[in-house]
């Protein structure tokens, strides 16, 4: 999108907008894959699915002993537990493997937009809508109905957008 011309990663209205409709849109993604992988058969397993093993494993160990089994069927138990035990040490060092170059750095957006607009926009455009571009015409829509509310002050009006 860079390439393109339509993203400028240095304009806090871009970041704002490319957040806001592809944030949702990969988070979609994601969740469908992993629903499609979970319940995919896998040969080396009689045809049954990962999510089939799991329920099946689960239910094999539901009274036992171990902390997973338990975490399952009694949430109280096992979360007191890992809380008192694990936790994650903000101030330590990063595991092995991790280095700064394996990280996505996703910076802070500084734009404060009036919640009435937030709203409108909500209401106006619907990130996940359906597209032949993956998303990019949603993103110009909606930086572009962003740029006339925020250049003009007037309500966020989606037909106006089509009617240029």
């Amino acid at each position: 999108m860079e390439e393109l011309g339509v993203l400028d990663p240095t304009d806090e209205l871009h970041l704002f907008t490319f957040h806001f409709v592809f944030l949702p849109r990969i988070n979609d993604l994601l969740h469908r894959w992993a629903q499609a992988y979970n319940r995919h058969p896998l040969e080396t397993e009689h045809s049954s699915s990962p999510r089939q093993l799991w329920i099946e494993s689960m239910l094999r160990l539901q009274n036992s002993n171990h902390a997973a089994a338990q975490g399952v069927f009694d949430r109280g138990v096992v979360e007191s537990t890992l809380d008192s035990q694990y936790g994650i040490d903000w101030e330590g060092p990063c595991p092995d493997g991790e280095t700064d170059s394996d990280c996505v750095t996703v910076p802070r957006i500084n734009l404060h937009l009036r919640s009435n607009i937030l709203q409108n926009l909500y209401n106006s455009v619907d990130p996940l809508a359906p597209s032949e571009l993956y998303g990019m015409d949603i993103y110009l829509i909606c930086l572009r109905l962003l740029q006339d509310v925020l250049q003009e002050h007037k309500p966020i009006n989606i037909e106006s957008i089509f009617l240029r």
